[in-house]
């Protein structure tokens, strides 16, 4: 609804041997404000890591990023990384599209990944329902008088 905030997780799920990521994502800027951008945990706390940066007249959030340091393994298995929060501005739907996406091993190779879409719905504002509800009483009402006129 209009004013309200939305908070979004983005997590990573049976992944092997993660090292380092980086994405961006667009969101519809008619409907909702970026108002923060923080890394996850995922990669736990000797990661370098950065939530992004909030793009508002563009509707996107660029370069969300985590590496580990050092020579070491990476880390596998599910988690969070990244949290977004937004003011909802607008009604309708609004797609996340990623771009820019990278997901490199410990030995700096590419990483498959499928990336499941996800959209955020606005929910409208009470005046809308209550116009919607406003006109189905009138079909209503019209659909009643018509099946009592005779010949109907």
């Amino acid at each position: 609804m209009k004013g309200s905030t939305v908070e979004l997780d983005v997590s990573i799920a049976g992944v092997a041997d993660l090292f380092s990521y980086q994405f961006s994502f667009s969101f519809n800027p008619a409907v909702l404000q970026a108002t923060g951008a923080g890394a996850g945990s995922f990669l736990g706390a000797d990661a370098y890591a950065d939530g992004g940066k909030i793009e508002p007249a563009l509707g996107s959030i660029t370069y969300t990023f985590g590496t580990l340091l050092g020579d070491r393994p990476g880390i596998s298995g599910s988690g969070k990384l990244a949290h977004f929060s937004f003011n909802v501005i607008g009604t309708g739907v609004s797609a996340l599209t990623f771009s820019d996406v990278i997901f490199l091993d410990s030995h700096n190779a590419d990483l498959a990944l499928q990336i499941q879409p996800q959209s955020l719905l606005a929910v409208p504002e009470p005046e809308t329902y209550l116009m919607l509800g406003v006109g189905l009483v009138g079909l209503a009402a019209l659909r009643r008088r018509q099946l009592k006129q005779p010949g109907a």
